[in-house]
């Protein structure tokens, strides 16, 4: 047994925190070391926090707003909206404003009209407001005639509600009445 005995050497002793060999030296916790954990986390602390100011930042930018003119896929010529209204009032009556009675309540209409409609909650039903760039046709029933105003209602396939839609007289281009 004159096997060389091994000393073991205490310079790791203060570092490590205890004498066993055999642990390395990664393994070590960061509470034995305090040099070692301030040398690490506080740079790991600081880039953890510039990383997520970064990232809050570049999320919270809100989006640029273009000017108020539509976009080149709502431009829409004169030629389209014609054909919309040609293809909309296939077998209806023109009307003037001042020719609409009661009696024509319940009748199925287009109305024709150069401003685009406000757009008031909830939406209208499919079908009852086309918008075509500027223009806005409304294909309904004429639920109610009022000497400045034409009130106009379309049924919601799915609940049967009603969306009533008031159009001013001074809005109106032209009135189609079916038979």
């Amino acid at each position: 047994m004159d096997a060389p005995c091994r000393m073991m050497s205490l310079r790791g002793a203060r570092r490590r925190g205890h004498l066993n060999p055999t642990i390395p030296d990664y393994l070590t916790s960061f509470a034995t070391t305090g040099r070692r954990f301030s040398q690490v986390s506080l740079p790991l602390w600081m880039a953890w926090i510039v990383v997520s100011f970064v990232l809050v930042l570049s999320g919270c930018k809100g989006k640029e707003r273009e000017t108020d003119a539509p976009p080149q896929s709502q431009v829409v010529n004169a030629a389209e909206v014609t054909a919309m209204q040609t293809a909309l009032t296939k077998g209806m009556t023109p009307i003037a404003f001042t020719d609409l009675t009661n009696a024509h309540v319940g009748r199925r209409c287009v109305i024709v009209s150069p401003k685009p409609d406000s757009g008031d909650p909830p939406p209208p039903p499919l079908g009852m407001v086309r918008r075509l760039g500027p223009t806005t046709i409304y294909a309904a029933e004429i639920h109610e005639v009022l000497p400045a105003s034409v009130k106009i209602r379309a049924t919601y396939p799915t609940s049967g509600n009603l969306k009533i839609i008031e159009v001013p007289r001074a809005d109106i281009q032209s009135i189609h009445v079916a038979p």
